[in-house]
């Protein structure tokens, strides 16, 4: 079927269904957008929104669509029909021409992603295309800022980012297992409290460059750890950088498949510029703001949802390409230094759980005996897995330091 074809047989198809319920409507546009026919239609009598709406079912079975998104967009009610896939559009990179693009919206436009905000959340599961925007965005970042202006740092546990290393833009090699994570989260606590340092003003009038945290999978143990089983090293970092990271240039890109406040404490409620792919009803409710804005509808494999704390907007992630990548400025860079920066010397927080002090006898005894378990700990120091973890991490550290 051709995309005129479906065209037409769906406004037959949504005209009949109107008409049957006494709902008058004015076509005011119909756009095809990357995987959708996208029907904008104002209402003679506002007050029929409910029934105009509930077409959305009866429309996608008579026309053969898996679904179809209805709600209401300025002053009209908008109509999302997925396309047959055989008729879904898919934009590279060199067919975007706004400044920092990194997708098109289901009306044409494009979509952009801005370094202005402070923190921005990535969430989808396995399949959404998560990965693939997040290196649009990468890539479209290390194009538009010198490596001067912009310093990079990823966390990538499952090793999805190696298209990146080598790239001027960033800090140090992309961080994989959990000694090298741990490094890049606390480099960026003394970043942060270098600048603090400093003071807010000095480090605008300087002209210091943007530090930007990316880290993936942040459910995973190594990174920020889930549930009741935080990383709190991690997780006091991440929650320092999204509170302060505007007034002292630093941002952060968090990526995650089921954001929950248990896995986000202090962090989920305060980051409003969201990028919702593909999730489960359950994950999905309350992570976008538009009455029609449902990410299980989303097809998957870059079909996302921008949600800013004004407006929701669904788009398709543009492919990056290998000569996308092969085009960014590589360079040199050091590994990440073994940091030593012990709890008093992080950045204070006002959100999130308490810190735990490290005890220098207890530190000792982890220095001393490899062999320490968690039922060990549990037995010996009444600790838990997360504070169990955080002296194994330290002490490695310090061992590390000492050897080198």
């Amino acid at each position: 079927m051709s995309v005129a074809k479906f065209k037409d047989a769906t406004m037959a198809e949504m005209k009949r269904l109107l008409a049957k319920r006494g709902v008058s409507v004015l076509v005011r546009l119909v756009t095809r957008g990357p995987r959708t026919l996208t029907v904008d239609l104002r209402l003679a009598d506002p007050d029929q929104y409910d029934k105009a709406v509930k077409i959305d079912r009866p429309l996608a079975l008579a026309v053969g669509a898996r679904n179809v998104m209805a709600y209401p967009h300025l002053g009209v009610v908008r109509y999302e029909i997925e396309l047959p896939e055989a008729l879904w559009r898919h934009y590279g990179m060199g067919e975007l021409h706004t400044r920092m693009s990194i997708g098109v919206t289901s009306d044409r436009k494009e979509v952009g992603f801005s370094l202005g905000r402070p923190t921005s959340l990535v969430i989808g599961e396995s399949g959404s295309g998560k990965s693939n925007l997040v290196y649009a965005m990468l890539t479209q970042a290390m194009r538009n800022y010198t490596s001067d202006q912009l310093r990079v740092g990823i966390v990538d546990p499952h090793g999805g980012f190696t298209h990146f290393s080598g790239k001027a833009h960033l800090a140090g090699p992309p961080a994989q297992d959990r000694s090298e994570i741990a490094d890049v989260f606390n480099w960026f606590a003394g970043e942060l409290a270098e600048r603090k340092s400093m003071g807010e003003a000095r480090v605008k009038s300087e002209g210091l460059p943007i530090l930007w945290l990316v880290a993936d999978e942040c459910s995973s143990a190594d990174v920020l750890g889930e549930g009741r089983a935080i990383n709190e090293s991690n997780m006091e970092v991440m929650r320092a950088v999204v509170k302060e990271g505007r007034k002292f240039s630093m941002r952060s890109l968090i990526i995650t498949q089921k954001p929950t406040e248990a896995d986000l404490p202090g962090i989920l409620s305060i980051s409003t510029n969201r990028y919702v792919g593909r999730v489960s009803k359950a994950v999905g409710t309350g992570l976008a703001n538009a009455d029609g804005a449902k990410p299980h509808l989303l097809t998957g494999k870059g079909d996302f949802l921008h949600v800013s704390p004004t407006e929701t907007k669904r788009f398709q992630a543009v492919m990056v390409s290998e000569e996308d990548y092969i085009g960014l400025p590589a360079g040199i860079y050091p590994n990440w230094p073994v940091s030593s920066v012990l709890d008093d010397d992080l950045p204070e927080v006002a959100v999130g759980r308490p810190r735990h002090e490290i005890e220098p006898e207890i530190l000792a005894a982890y220095m001393n005996n490899d062999g320490i378990s968690r039922n060990m700990a549990r037995e010996m120091f009444g600790f838990g897995q997360t504070i169990h973890m955080r002296y194994v991490e330290f002490s490695q550290r310090l061992k590390r330091a000492m050897n080198e």
